[in-house]
């Protein structure tokens, strides 16, 4: 409950060392704002679904960055924050809100952080972004250290000192890394703690607590890299209000390769991590033995092949009834200045995935058969294509599935004698989608026109249209989505470096069988950005 206390109270006291530091000693302010004023209009019957509010909304953010000198000018200090303000749940339900709040105390060798913070111990063990506070104490260099932190894993401040219906489970936690390196070697050793709080009104289950040691190291020789990360969770586990915890532990372990080896260069890894390994500030899929590895190929500066194996099962403890196995191979070629032109580049690559389930369930095969290409014409055209082909094969149905995909863009490019920069790219898709067991297609069309005119001192202008339409096999579910947009963009003198933008788009959604579900945006911006910086005189 004090922890809890705390966590509360952080923002405004952050805020309040923020300022203090402020009155002290100020070497440079720089103050980011950022309005932008819409007026958007939904109409037709299925306006619900429109991400927009209809009506005249403002957002408005505020970044403030400040550093300077701190206690008689021992310490370096820097001050981030960012506020932002709504009167539109489309943006922010909070309306008034706290984005940012970080203040950070460092000399040569330590380093103070307060608010906002990336808590980084290692892959299994924690990388997340957490509110609170973390020290690290250099040990004569930024590769050897210790660092330490502990905070909330509140994505949002405004979940830190308010209990919003949104909020998901209120998570604590901190972490001590130790590291230690060499001119060959670099060892970690890291210890976490994290912990779902106790009486929160709107957790969801289950609740977790846990303590996750874990070493990562990594050896260097020449071309060759070696690397790997061991770690070992233990986890108390509460699926429900009044149920008693069960207690879960589980390890997990990574070897990784890297070596470059004149024209080849290898790229691989084996990992295990158990059933019941839990990270609550890290990541690892639980339940899961792969084998990866990658070997690209240089034949000389034009051609390149490439190789990929990957494989991974779970059921490591033969906790469930059968055991789930998915093998990839892939491999292709990339040819750069192909038929003799500077520019062009060719790749071709074919992949084979194959799963399996052990009591029967489940048999299949994905072919992929993938082209690119792309080349510039004269000096202000070039042009690119992708043509993807996907056989899907159900054994224990014979059934199978047949999936194309088709992309075609081609860009041009021209600076003009009066100092314009035109701009125009013309997209082209086609997605042809089967799935196994189901007759029929799913076909997905779209085109794309932009064109963008820059002066090159900040004042642009830009239009956009687009059309997407699907005819797909469900009922009921063909759609068409027509897109129209115009911009203006310049930097006034009026507007201390800043500038402003003019928008303006239209929206056409329609369901060709079911016109209920029809519906239109308009939607009006002004966006103004100016800045305010100050320098302290020297």
């Amino acid at each position: 409950m004090f922890a809890y206390s705390v966590s509360r109270a952080l923002p405004f006291s952050l805020l309040t060392l923020g300022l203090v530091c402020l009155s002290a000693r100020a070497d440079e302010l720089n103050v980011s704002n950022r309005t932008d004023l819409l007026s958007q209009n939904v109409s037709g019957p299925g306006k619900a679904s429109s991400f927009y509010d209809s009506g005249i909304h403002v957002l408005h953010e505020t970044d403030v960055r400040w550093t300077g000198m701190a206690f008689d000018g021992k310490w370096n200090s820097l001050f981030n924050s960012s506020l932002r303000y709504t009167d539109s749940n489309q943006f922010d339900p909070e309306r008034l809100s706290l984005q940012k709040l970080e203040w950070r105390l460092f000399d040569a060798h330590t380093q103070l952080n307060l608010g906002d913070y990336f808590a980084n111990l290692s892959p299994y063990s924690m990388t997340k972004g957490i509110k609170g506070l973390a020290f690290q104490r250099n040990l004569g260099d930024d590769q050897n250290y210790v660092r330490a932190f502990y905070g909330s894993f509140d994505g949002q401040w405004a979940f830190l000192y308010k209990d919003p219906t949104r909020e998901p489970m209120n998570t604590l936690g901190g972490g001590v890394r130790l590291q230690r390196a060499g001119e060959k070697f670099r060892l970690g050793l890291n210890l976490a703690e994290a912990h779902d709080q106790d009486g929160d009104r709107y957790a969801s289950f289950p609740a977790y607590a846990q303590i996750l040691p874990a070493v990562d190291w990594e050896y260097r020789e020449s071309a060759l890299v070696v690397s790997g990360e061991h770690a070992y969770s233990d986890t108390d586990e509460i699926s429900a209000v009044g149920v008693a915890a069960v207690n879960k532990t589980g390890s997990a372990h990574k070897l990784t390769l890297r070596a470059a080896l004149k024209n080849l260069n290898l790229d691989g890894h084996a990992e295990r991590v158990a059933p019941d390994f839990i990270s609550r500030g890290g990541g690892a899929t639980a339940d899961r033995l792969r084998y990866y590895l990658k070997a690209d190929y240089k034949l000389d500066r034009n051609w390149r092949l490439f190789a990929i194996y990957d494989d991974y099962e779970d059921n490591l403890d033969n906790q469930k009834t059968a055991t789930t196995e998915v093998t990839t191979w892939e491999t292709g070629f990339k040819r750069a200045r192909a038929f003799s032109r500077r520019h062009m580049n060719i790749a071709l690559s074919w992949r084979n995935k194959q799963k399996e389930v052990t009591d029967g369930s489940s048999d299949q095969t994905t072919n992929r058969i993938k082209f690119k290409i792309n080349d510039r014409v004269a000096e202000h055209y070039d042009w690119y294509a992708e043509i993807e082909q996907i056989l899907d094969e159900d054994h224990l149905t014979a059934s199978d599935a047949d999936s194309k995909l088709f992309d075609l863009g081609l860009n041009y490019r021209r600076r003009l004698q009066n100092n314009w920069d035109i701009r125009a790219d013309l997209n082209i898709g086609r997605q042809e989608t089967g799935t196994l067991n189901v007759s029929g297609t799913d076909i997905s069309d779209r085109i794309r026109l932009g064109l963008t005119a820059d002066k090159g001192n900040g004042t642009v202008f830009g239009a956009s249209l687009e059309r997407n339409t699907a005819d797909l096999v469900a009922a009921l579910a063909d759609n068409h989505h027509n897109r129209a947009s115009l911009y203006w963009q310049s930097k006034p003198a009026w507007i201390k470096d800043g500038s402003m933008k003019l928008e303006y788009a239209d929206y056409i959604h329609t369901f060709t069988q079911n016109a209920a579900n029809d519906y239109r945006e308009k939607i009006v911006k002004l966006s103004l950005q100016w800045n305010f910086q100050k320098e302290a005189k020297k």
